[in-house]
């Protein structure tokens, strides 16, 4: 991929955030790419060298590597017995076939069986549920490192928000009272993982390549909102419609002081992150002809 400079940013930004410290080593799979949609992995495979991103869109990838740098360097000089961002390899059998992962996990404390992995994220990632594919990640790190002969028993995610509020947190119910906040995550049984492995490579390996699912795109559905005049939040959102009527009836709601505002889903992710969306047909056909989200 081409990283341009559109904000003309110091030469030196621009070469951190080029280059990429992570690699699948001699693996057919890393962790990250077998969790990864199909579809974005055949569309860089095959449109990489000619995609564009700009230096400024890497910012916060730079910021996480720093991170990761700092972290694992401390683990390593507060306790001798953590592995922190060392590759590991395992190989498992497919349809007759070997196949082999990488992983680098973020932090092992070896004598406490415990794994953390370190994750920049928004402020409504936690609020909403962490996403699924943490898990994920964090049970095939856990298979890597019974390959590698290191057994552990818990993981967690360790969550940095990049968009923490103090004045929300004394504010808001539910809101997270730290900038950082650690998350348990459920540990599988090896052989649940070594399942879902095989049909993870099963899926990457089908032809033809399968679009991205809703889950693939972090779709967020529409929402029905029951709005009143000068208000910026909404009274009550609803599923559909039907329901908005329903509800503006019962509480006695009167036209025009209070109105409904079908509010459509958006992927977020072929909206604002993916680095094939200029390139995938199936993105083109969601956003329709005039270039807008359909």
């Amino acid at each position: 991929m081409q990283i341009t400079n559109k904000l003309n940013l110091p030469d030196a930004v621009v070469k951190a955030v080029t280059n990429r410290p992570y690699s699948k080593g001699a693996a057919d799979f890393s962790a990250t790419q077998l969790l990864g949609p199909p579809q974005i992995g055949r569309l860089m495979a095959e449109h990489g060298d000619n995609l564009t991103e700009d230096a400024s869109d890497r910012f916060w990838a730079l910021l996480g590597s720093a991170m990761h740098v700092v972290l694992g360097w401390a683990a390593g000089t507060a306790n001798p017995k953590v592995a922190s961002e060392v590759r590991l390899f395992g190989s498992i059998n497919v349809d007759g076939t070997t196949v082999t992962i990488s992983g680098s996990p973020d932090n092992v404390e070896i004598d406490r069986g415990l794994l953390s992995d370190y994750k920049i994220t928004s402020v409504w990632t936690a609020i909403s549920g962490a996403r699924p594919e943490w898990e994920q990640q964090a049970n095939i790190y856990k298979w890597l490192l019974a390959k590698n002969g290191t057994n552990v028993d818990r993981l967690q995610i360790i969550m940095l928000f990049r968009d923490w509020s103090k004045t929300k947190a004394a504010r808001e119910p539910g809101y997270p009272q730290a900038m950082i906040m650690p998350h348990q995550v459920m540990t599988w049984p090896l052989e649940v993982t070594e399942e879902f492995i095989r049909e993870r490579i099963r899926l990457h390996r089908q032809s033809p390549t399968p679009e991205c699912t809703e889950e693939d795109r972090w779709f967020r559905g529409g929402q029905i909102a029951v709005m009143k005049k000068g208000n910026k939040r909404a009274v009550r959102l609803l599923d559909t419609i039907d329901e908005a009527e329903q509800y503006m009836d019962s509480k006695h709601l009167k036209r025009p002081e209070h109105y409904i505002d079908e509010r459509p889903g958006e992927n977020v992710r072929c909206e604002s992150y993916c680095p094939v969306a200029s390139v995938c047909q199936q993105w083109a056909g969601l956003r329709g002809s005039d270039g807008n989200p359909l």
